[in-house]
């Protein structure tokens, strides 16, 4: 079996804005996370998946300078918010895979040895969503799906909010699967939405020399943040 991931990314943040791009230990908060993501076992693809609005022109070209499949599509909500499900199914159309994995940019600490815990749980069970995001392991985040559990989600899915945030349709509607990671990584806030976490993701980022979850909770233990 092989996964195609998607992650979602754009620069629009009302909280902090262009942190998709912004350097981290080196290099694009999106590049640690395109790079975590693409040591998972199981992952072929990585798709990911911005918007056509102008301020995420930077995202597209930094996806083609560096060979990264993209598609870039809005749809603005009723609500204002934008139809992210919507660009969900326009990049899985870029691709053949027939399980798809969700990813999102603000998540640089990403860990492949989960992610890839997710993938194996998800072939050994008959389900068409597992993820470890009930409850949530914050910064790790996986959510493994089919491709027709989501091209169902986008055709039933009336609601703003799930169009907003991709999943909750399959959450409330199809079969899954949990991955409780809490045990291993407990409550640490490691995904980035404020210039606070900006600042405490990036300490731990400097820190670490390896891609797993242990190294990753050591260092944040070190820094006296728990």
């Amino acid at each position: 079996m092989s996964v195609t991931a998607i992650i979602q990314a754009r620069m629009g943040s009302s909280r902090l804005p262009g942190k998709a791009l912004r350097l981290m230990a080196g290099k694009p908060m999106l590049q640690h996370v395109v790079e975590r993501v693409a040591a998972c076992a199981g992952v072929r693809d990585i798709i990911v998946a911005t918007t056509d609005k102008l301020e995420d022109r930077a995202i597209v070209a930094w996806c083609q300078q560096y060979g990264y499949q993209y598609v870039a599509w809005n749809k603005v909500l009723p609500d204002g918010h934008n139809d992210v499900l919507g660009r969900f199914v326009q990049a899985a159309r870029l691709t053949d895979d027939d399980v798809l994995m969700r990813v999102t940019g603000d998540c640089p600490l990403w860990c492949p040895i989960l992610g890839s815990q997710v993938v194996q749980a998800f072939q050994r069970h008959d389900v068409n969503l597992c993820s470890n995001v009930h409850p949530t392991v914050d910064g790790f985040d996986a959510e493994v799906f089919t491709r027709t559990a989501l091209i169902g989600a986008d055709r039933m899915a009336d609601s703003l909010y799930d169009r907003q945030h991709v999943t909750p349709f399959l959450h409330k509607r199809t079969s899954q699967h949990w991955v409780d990671h809490t045990g291993l990584v407990g409550t640490m806030k490691l995904s980035v939405d404020t210039e606070e976490d900006f600042q405490r993701v990036r300490q731990v980022a400097e820190r670490v020399e390896n891609m797993s979850w242990q190294e990753t909770v050591t260092r944040y233990r070190e820094m006296d943040m728990l």
